[in-house]
């Protein structure tokens, strides 16, 4: 009787170690989890402060830009030009090439608020509500958006954002 209970007993400790060791691999596993999760929100935070920045740089350059320019009868001056050093942005690319009577209404008008930009130009008026004309047009005609991005020469994520976008 007694072989019977040492054996018991040697059978209880060997099942008691096995569960021991078993919830400190799971703790360990979610030790490991929590590091992750503080390594991807310490990327995040240096991402975001990272884009703030060069937003800041962008305004920046965009203030010099806008100071350098003098208003005589109606037409704009440089003093001197602004040299660009660094990296170059989407809205750097964008203003290179829009065209000239575009950015010339614009520094005629102020380069203000909305009630300032011309109708012709283009993001604020009557391009982009003509393109989210459009696009609605061709998504009620049954159009995928694949299909409506390819008609329009537009990016599928574009598309898609305006029309989330629009709904809301």
């Amino acid at each position: 009787m007694t072989t019977i209970l040492l054996l018991l007993s040697f059978l209880l400790n060997i099942v008691i170690i096995f569960a021991i060791i078993v919830l400190y691999l799971r703790q360990n596993r979610l030790l490991q989890s929590e590091k992750k999760q503080e390594k991807m929100i310490s990327e995040f935070e240096e991402l975001f402060s990272g884009y703030l920045f060069e937003m800041k740089e962008e305004n920046d350059q965009f203030l010099k830009k806008m100071n350098s320019i003098d208003y005589k009868d109606g037409k704009k001056e440089t003093k001197e030009p602004v040299p660009k050093k660094g990296k170059v942005s989407y809205r750097m690319v964008q203003d290179a090439y829009a065209p000239k009577q575009q950015q010339e209404a614009l520094f005629e008008n102020g380069g203000g608020g909305e009630e300032n930009v011309p109708e012709s130009k283009g993001k604020n008026a009557a391009g982009e509500s003509s393109l989210l004309n459009r696009i609605q047009d061709l998504k009620r005609e049954g159009d995928s958006i694949d299909e409506i991005a390819k008609k329009l020469g537009k990016g599928k994520t574009e598309i898609e954002l305006l029309l989330k976008f629009q709904k809301n």
